[in-house]
Order: C-alpha cells, then structure tokens, then sequence
C-alpha cells in the first residue's frame, strides 16, 4: 500500500486573514445595532413608569370626586415610583394634566440618552429628542399638540 505524503495541518496566511476580515466587517456591523439594542431595553424602565402613572391618572380621572380631571400632582395620584436607574427621577414637572382623555398624561426624561418619553391618557407612547434614537429603538412620532 502506498502512503500518502504528510501534509502539515494548519491554516495558510491567506485564509487566516480572510477570516479575520469577515469577523471584523460582522462586528463593525454588529457594535452600532448592540447600542439600540442597550437604549430600547433602557427605554422599557420609562415605558413602565409611564403606564404607572398613566393607570394612576385614570383612577384619579374617575375618583376625584366626580370632576373628571387628570392630576397635576405626583402625590394627588396615589402612587410610588421608585427612583429609575436609566432617566431622571420624577416629580411633578413630569405629570401633565390633559385637558382631554388623548392628551399626554405624563412623561419622562433620559438625560443621557437625550430623548423624552411621553405617554397619552390612552396609552400612545411617544418620544422626542435623540435624533434617530426615538425611531431606532420604536418610538419615531413625537407626542400630540
């Protein structure tokens, strides 16, 4: 039987580099998406807060004695928010009383992400500021006049 001559295993130079080209075009794609990815999640922590208040106006709105008004004050709705770990801490400049049962109930701000969240008294949520970060992470109109 005739033997087949050894060939030393490894990788050429060639190939070496053709592989290391195409994981760094994967990851020059994949580093600006993975900070969408990060500012969305943050997000979520506002959209929670917001829907707190949002269900905390709208328990205000049918209990405040028959008027039917959306509160202006954090403590008039009955509700604790616990201090967010990714936008600024709430207080009453961030509880809007809307005139009429669309309009923007609350908001908050991530100053580090530059953007505000809002959210409407039926549950839209809007966001303004950040250049495309309001649309990349889902967010794109901003709140109603």
């Amino acid at each position: 039987m005739k033997m087949i001559a050894n060939r030393s295993a490894g990788f050429t130079i060639v190939e070496t580099i053709i592989v290391t080209v195409i994981i760094g075009i994967l990851v020059a794609v994949a580093i600006p998406n993975f900070r969408y990815v990060r500012e969305k999640t943050m997000a979520a922590e506002g959209v929670q807060i917001l829907e707190s208040i949002r269900r905390a106006q709208w328990s205000y709105y049918y209990d405040d004695g028959g008027t039917q008004t959306f509160a202006d004050d954090l403590a008039d709705l009955e509700v604790e928010i616990p201090t967010p770990e990714n936008f600024d801490a709430i207080n009453d400049t961030h509880i809007d009383a809307a005139t009429a049962p669309s309009g923007v109930v609350a908001n908050v701000r991530r100053s580090t992400g530059l953007f505000r969240l809002y959210i409407s008294a039926d549950g839209d949520i809007y966001c303004s500021g950040g250049g495309d970060t309001c649309c990349k992470i889902g967010y794109c109109d901003g709140p109603p006049s």
